[in-house]
C-alpha cells in the first residue's frame, strides 16, 4: 500500500539482527496511539534520532495474525475487564517471508507485557506440542484456560518499525488495519495504529506524541476487532475508543 509519509525514506536503515540485539523488547510496556494519516505525515517533521527497519530493501511489510480464544472468549474478557493477568494467543504470518509463529502474550501484575513465540506450521487446532507450549507459558503466569482454543479473528496490516536508540526501544506504525471473521470485515480507514515498546518510563517518541497533542488510547487490535464484528459483545474498555475515534459503534 502507498505510505502517507515520505519522511521514512530519509531515515537511516537498521537490519533485523541489529534491531533485535539493541531492542528485542519481548518484555516491555506497550503504549498505543491512534493518528490520522495526515497526523502521521506531520509527525515526520518533528521526529528525532531514529532508524527504520529495512529487510531486503523494504521498509514496511505485511503482517497477519490469527487470534485464538476459548468458546467463552476468556482472553477477550480478561483484557476488556483489565484483569491484572491476561493473555493473547495468535498465529502470526509475515508476508515477506511466509514465516509463521505461534505467539503467546501475557500481562503481569506490574503492567509489563511479555511475549514468547515459536515457529509454527499454521495448523489449527493446535498440535499437542503447540498446545503444550501455550499451556506452559500461561501456567507460569497463573492462567488456566477455560476451554479449547479456536480461531476467532484475523487481523492484517502493513507495519513499519522504528528503532529509538536513545531509549533502547522501538515504535511501530501500522497502516491499513483490517479485521475479519466468518466472512465479515471491518477496516480502519485513514487511521494509523502507533505503538511504542519500551520500559516503564515513556520513550522520547511518547514524549513527542504528547507534545503534538496525542494521548495514549485504549486500543487492542484483537479487542476492537472482536467488538466491531460481534455487536452482541460488550465492547468493554474499548467502547470510548471505538465510539469517539474509530466511529465503529
Amino acid at each position: 500500500m502507498e505510505r502517507p509519509m515520505t519522511w521514512l525514506d530519509d531515515l537511516p536503515a537498521i537490519d533485523l539482527s541489529t534491531l533485535n540485539d539493541a531492542a528485542a523488547r519481548q518484555s516491555r510496556v506497550d503504549r498505543k496511539y491512534l493518528l490520522t494519516l495526515d497526523e502521521l505525515t506531520e509527525l515526520g517533521a518533528h521526529l528525532g534520532d531514529c532508524s527504520v527497519l529495512e529487510i531486503a530493501g523494504q521498509r514496511s511489510g505485511g503482517y497477519s495474525s490469527l487470534y485464538l480464544d476459548t468458546p467463552d472468549l476468556q482472553a477477550y474478557h480478561l483484557a476488556g475487564l483489565e484483569r491484572r493477568r491476561r493473555f493473547k494467543v495468535r498465529i502470526r504470518t509475515y508476508a515477506s517471508t511466509g514465516e509463521q509463529y505461534l505467539e503467546v502474550k501475557t500481562r503481569d501484575g506490574r503492567g509489563m507485557t511479555h511475549k514468547v513465540r515459536q515457529l509454527h506450521d499454521g495448523s489449527v487446532p493446535l498440535s499437542a506440542s503447540a498446545q503444550g507450549f501455550v499451556d506452559t507459558r500461561l501456567s507460569s503466569q497463573g492462567i488456566v484456560l477455560t476451554g479449547p482454543l479456536e480461531p476467532v479473528l484475523t487481523t492484517s496490516y502493513e507495519r513499519t518499525t522504528l528503532y529509538l536508540p536513545g531509549d533502547g526501544a522501538r515504535a511501530t506504525l501500522d497502516l491499513g488495519v483490517r479485521f475479519a471473521t466468518a466472512g465479515d470485515e471491518v477496516a480502519l480507514d485513514n487511521i494509523a495504529v502507533v505503538e511504542t515498546k519500551g520500559g516503564t518510563r515513556p520513550t522520547s517518541f511518547d514524549r513527542l506524541l504528547s507534545a503534538l497533542g496525542h494521548r495514549e488510547t485504549r486500543m487492542s487490535k484483537y479487542g476492537v476487532g472482536m467488538a466491531a464484528l460481534h455487536p452482541e459483545l460488550h465492547p468493554e474498555k474499548w467502547a470510548a475508543t471505538m465510539r469517539r475515534t474509530l466511529h465503529l459503534v
